[in-house]
């Protein structure tokens, strides 16, 4: 028998019935009192929504700032809860009180702090989120007041926080109820000026808001101080500190509190950008988020039971630890998927109840039909990292992912962003920035590079040809290799050259343009050789290592100079402007198509394609974890390489080729009509003599291009695989050629 065979089976399933009774009573009540908590945002969303649409979208711009304050409240409380379930698997309650106190004083500061901004610039933070004068003014009336809330909240949170490390959850529910009551007659009074009160609108429910947040409040410091027996906290012990303790708490929170504050920034980020759009837009997000967050509530409940139970295991000497995650794992999957259905048809009855605009109620439908998708996965991802792992101490991985995932939509996020503000205002101006400060940096990281030691040698490496080793490797893969990084570099083929090349007036002439494009590009190109190449010969690294010289050279030249950090740092934030770039160029491609062919405003095609682009973008994303199973193009492959070989070996060739064949034969444009436009205007003329390589030597360079790409791509497969895939590439020749040879042959006119 194999070692393996003789290793204990773990259970995939608990047999225990008491943990589930357990999981069940504490997810539950846990479930039940954040979805009560919630409760409170909904009722001033349902009652200020049948006062008016302006009124409701100030609330949901406050609420932005408001939701940003309770995630990084909800983070320090979190790395109390993860310590504290541990300590209570010992039984040891002492460490317990002191990390309360830690959380209580750490809150309040915190809560201060955000008291103080937003006091100081009421108005510059709500118009962050949106434009409109008379919703920023509405905003500022709503925040004056609800800016209460703040130490209440903190102090609530984190107490209720510790009962519930200690499995005291009914606590939590029951003052949650009483809140939503109080804050609901409040609001129904003094919103609508019921019973004889005035009519005060969104002050009448910020003031609702805040008597429930005191109140329950109140009711939690009396019961945690006087009554409580578990922990028997007294107020004395609030002073008193523990540095040894303090250090495990700020190792563990401070990955959760970022983790926390991250997504609520970027919730706000979005909340910000669809306020600049219209308040059609903001009013709808805030109908659909709330809904999705009043489910949402379900995962947060799961999240916190699976912490405790977990972290009490682990206290406990931990068991039947992995049994219980594996069995934890299998109820998050069916929890996502029932509440995805469940978003899915409520978004009818709800958005049934809002007094809202046809255009505002589009866009909620829009919102809740992604959101639905968002639960599936959000119902497994948030418990399981931010439950089991943050339960297990082990809080620095759920931050490492999220923040991959949060880079991969800010990148979406920033870049529609520019596009949003149009041409000049929008792209032209941030890309001029980021394009300059990058070539500047890349000059000056030049120019220190040439003073390294044996840069001599290196310089002569890149720019000395070595003829032999040219025809070693070949000279077709040389030349096909430059050509193939033109096309790469340029983004030849799928339109974003034409597009941009659209908005040029007619003062210059496009061959002056295009001379100075391929001077730019050839000089950053020879600007990053500059810099890599004399790097390795001075630190012993070989120069043939591809792209990830990026990531070798480069920190290796950072660490070894003067100021290396500062400067490092400069330059992967301009590479990451320089990425951002592209990722605009391609984005305004798009929204072109739409706004030309569909007739859209720059607006609505922003809207539309960044939700369409944000759900698209999600497999490449979960290719590298959850989809990593999926291999498109052989065994090794993921996702992202199936999208980068049907761009890079398809679109730019295949589509290169279209224009070019379009620009020289009468049935499209027409050789003569190209050279027309293209010689408008001052500078260097496009020559005409030129017509018989556009015409024949050029297609066949393409042709020969993208069919060696194929035969790289696949060379190495079977040879079934290998015919097959260079056949489907022949097809593909055989469609364009067709097309471009059989329709919309012009008819010859007559002269006159």
């Amino acid at each position: 028998m194999s070692r393996g065979a003789e290793k204990t089976r773990v259970p995939l399933l608990m047999r225990d019935r008491s943990f589930y009774h357990t999981f069940l009573i504490l997810a539950g009540t846990l479930i039940l009192e954040q979805a009560v908590v919630l409760s409170v945002n909904l009722a001033d969303n349902l009652m200020i929504g049948s006062y008016n649409e302006t009124a409701l979208a100030a609330v949901a711009a406050v609420n932005q700032i408001v939701f940003v304050v309770q995630q990084v409240i909800y983070g320090v409380t979190n790395g109390v809860i993860v310590l504290s379930s541990q300590y209570w698997g010992k039984q040891q309650t002492a460490p317990i009180r002191r990390l309360v106190c830690l959380g209580l004083r750490l809150e309040a500061a915190l809560s201060m702090l955000f008291f103080a901004v937003v006091s100081l610039w009421p108005a510059q933070c709500v118009g962050l989120f949106v434009t409109d004068a008379a919703i920023i003014a509405e905003g500022v009336r709503y925040l004056r007041v609800i800016r209460f809330t703040f130490p209440f909240f903190a102090v609530t949170t984190v107490l209720l926080g510790a009962m519930r490390s200690v499995e005291t959850v009914s606590l939590a529910l029951k003052v949650s109820v009483v809140s939503l009551v109080t804050n609901c007659v409040i609001n129904y009074i003094l919103i609508f000026g019921r019973f004889g009160a005035p009519e005060l609108g969104v002050v009448g429910a910020a003031i609702g808001t805040l008597a429930a947040r005191a109140l329950e409040c109140g009711i939690v410091c009396v019961y945690v101080f006087c009554r409580d027996r578990k922990l028997q906290l007294r107020a004395a012990e609030l002073g008193r500190s523990d540095p040894a303790l303090r250090g495990d708490y700020f190792r563990t929170s401070v990955p959760i509190v970022l983790q926390a504050a991250m997504w609520g920034v970027l919730n706000a980020i979005q909340t910000a950008i669809l306020g600049h759009m219209t308040a059609s837009a903001v009013a709808a997000y805030s109908i659909s988020s709330t809904a999705f967050l009043l489910l949402k509530v379900t995962s947060v409940g799961a999240c916190t039971a699976a912490s405790i139970m977990v972290g009490k295991q682990i206290g406990s000497g931990g068991k039947q630890l992995r049994t219980m995650v594996y069995t934890m794992q299998l109820l998050f999957v069916g929890l996502g998927a029932a509440l995805g259905i469940v978003l899915f048809f409520l978004r009818i009855p709800l958005l049934r109840v809002y007094r809202i605009s046809d255009e505002t109620r589009y866009l909620a439908n829009a919102f809740f039909l992604i959101q639905s998708v968002v639960l599936l996965t959000m119902s497994y991802q948030m418990p399981t990292n931010a439950g089991i792992l943050r339960g297990g101490g082990d809080t620095r991985f759920a931050l490492v992912l999220d923040l991959i995932s949060f880079w991969a939509i800010v990148a979406i996020v920033i870049s529609f962003g520019a596009c949003g503000f149009g041409l000049q205002k929008g792209i032209e101006k941030v890309t001029k920035v980021m394009m300059i400060a990058l070539l500047l940096l890349m000059i000056a990281l030049a120019v220190n590079s040439a003073f390294l030691p044996n840069a001599a040698a290196g310089i002569k490496f890149y720019l000395v040809p070595d003829f032999g080793e040219v025809a070693k490797k070949g000279f077709g893969n040389a030349v096909f290799a430059a050509m193939s990084q033109a096309f790469f570099t340029l983004s030849i083929g799928i339109g974003s050259m034409e597009i941009f090349g659209s908005y040029l007036d007619r003062k210059n002439r496009i061959t002056g343009e295009a001379v100075n494009i391929v001077l730019l590009d050839t000089l950053v190109a020879l600007m990053a050789g500059f810099i890599i190449i004399p790097v390795c010969f001075a630190y012993g690294v070989e120069p043939g290592s591809g792209p990830s010289l990026l990531f070798i050279t480069l920190p290796t030249l950072f660490n070894n100079m003067a100021g290396g950090r500062i400067w490092g740092t400069l330059f992967f934030i301009f590479m990451s402007f320089a990425a951002l770039s592209t990722i605009i160029a391609v984005f305004e491609e798009i929204l072109a198509f739409f706004m030309d062919i569909g007739g859209w405003s720059r607006k609505k095609a922003v809207g539309v394609n960044f939700v369409l682009i944000t759900v698209l973008s999600l497999p490449a994303i979960l290719g590298f974890n959850v989809l990593s199973g999926i291999q498109p193009l052989g065994e090794g492959s993921n996702i992202m390489d199936m999208e980068d070989f049907l761009v890079s070996s398809n679109l730019l060739p295949l589509g290169s080729l279209v224009f070019v064949l379009f620009c020289v034969r009468k049935n499209g444009w027409g050789f003569e009509n190209f050279l027309k436009e293209a010689n408008k205007g001052e500078g260097i003329k496009f020559p005409h003599w030129i017509r018989l390589y556009m015409q024949y030597i050029l297609p066949l360079i393409v042709v020969i291009i993208y069919l060696k790409g194929y035969y790289d791509m696949f060379s190495g497969k079977s040879t079934a695989v290998f015919v097959s895939w260079m056949c489907f590439a022949v097809l593909l020749l055989f469609v364009i050629f067709g097309v471009s040879i059989f329709t919309g042959r012009k008819k010859t006119e007559r002269t006159k």
